[in-house]
C-alpha cells in the first residue's frame, strides 16, 4: 500500500452546500467579533489603568520636588545670576542631589506604557473596523 503525498489533497473538490457555507461563515464571523471585543476591552483596560497611573506619577513627582527644595534651587537661578555663576558647581550638585530621580524615572515610564498602550488600542480599533 503506497502513502499518499497529501492525504487530505481530495477535500478541495467537494462543494459544501450553500447553506452550510454561510453558516460556518457567520460563526465564525461571530467568533471573530467575540474575540475582537475580549483583546480590545483588555486593551482599553490597560490604557485606562496605565493613563492614571501616570497622572498618579506626575502628582508624586510635584510632591517629591515640592518637598526636597529643588523648587528653591531654581527660583536661586531666576533671583540672583552673579551668584549663580560664581557658585555654579555646587549650586548644580545641590539641584542634582535634591532631584526627585526615582519619581521622574516613575513618570516617564507609566508615560511611556499610556502612550503606547493608548496607540495599540486605537491601532487595533482602526484596523477591525477597516476589516469589519
Amino acid at each position: 500500500m503506497a502513502l499518499q503525498s497529501r492525504p487530505f489533497s481530495g477535500i478541495a473538490n467537494i462543494e459544501a452546500p450553500g447553506s452550510l457555507r454561510e453558516s460556518v461563515r457567520a460563526r465564525v464571523a461571530v467568533i471573530e467579533r467575540r474575540a475582537w471585543i475580549f483583546r480590545f476591552s483588555g486593551l482599553a483596560g490597560l490604557a485606562l489603568v496605565s493613563v492614571s497611573g501616570f497622572v498618579a506619577s506626575c502628582a508624586y513627582v510635584y510632591q517629591a520636588v515640592a518637598a526636597s527644595g529643588f523648587i528653591q534651587y531654581v527660583s536661586l537661578i531666576f533671583s540672583d545670576g552673579t551668584d549663580v555663576l560664581a557658585f555654579s558647581k555646587e549650586l548644580s550638585l545641590s539641584m542634582l542631589e535634591s532631584l526627585p530621580a526615582f519619581g521622574i524615572a516613575l513618570v516617564l515610564a507609566a508615560g511611556l506604557v499610556a502612550v503606547g498602550s493608548v496607540m495599540t488600542s486605537v491601532r487595533f480599533a482602526r484596523h477591525f473596523n477597516s476589516v469589519a
